[in-house]
């Protein structure tokens, strides 16, 4: 029974995701969090499935893959974001993550560099890392929830995000 509300909420993950990459392009990527002022980019890495069809998925590969004129048609096509490398800043320290939108996975990580005097440190400072970056990303996730379930959402940010997608916004 708890697996089948898991994946009848698999959906908010690719709602995230899209909402992350609209804010990003109309906000600039910066979000004040608790933590300090995040700057978030999409990175090299983009997939959008069509929904109901995992096998239909496109993936784009390249730099700044969110501006190709590939992936804003499959926006314009009704496919889903499903997975999404971000680049993130806090302050001094940067972080890349690859998303998977189902299940909110963490698929590949970069963290900034560790630099304890033994081998024990640096693994306490690695760690300590992973924690940092999993933070950001639950507080990233916690404003997009903030937004998505108030009254906001279907007034203002979802008829927003339909225009956005349907303009097509930059290309390559």
């Amino acid at each position: 029974m708890a697996g089948h509300a898991v994946e009848q909420l698999d959906f908010l993950g690719r709602e995230f995701l899209t909402w992350l990459w609209f804010r990003c392009e109309v906000d600039g990527g910066l979000f004040p969090l608790e933590q300090g002022e995040l700057g978030v980019v999409l990175g090299d890495y983009v997939k959008l499935v069509a929904p109901g069809d995992e096998h239909g998925e496109h993936t784009v590969r390249r730099e700044s893959p969110h501006r190709s004129r590939a992936a804003r048609a499959a926006l314009r096509a009704g496919r889903q974001v499903a997975a999404v490398r971000l680049e993130m800043a806090l302050g001094e320290q940067s972080f890349s993550a690859t998303i998977d939108a189902d299940g909110f996975a963490v698929r590949s990580a970069k963290l900034p560099p560790v630099e304890g005097a033994d081998e024990r440190e640096r693994s306490q400072e690695r760690m300590e890392r992973v924690e940092e970056l999993d933070d950001l990303l639950d507080a990233l996730f916690a404003r997009f929830l903030s937004v998505r379930l108030s009254p906001a959402w279907e007034a203002e940010e979802r008829p927003a995000i339909e225009a956005w997608i349907e303009q097509g916004g930059a290309a390559d």
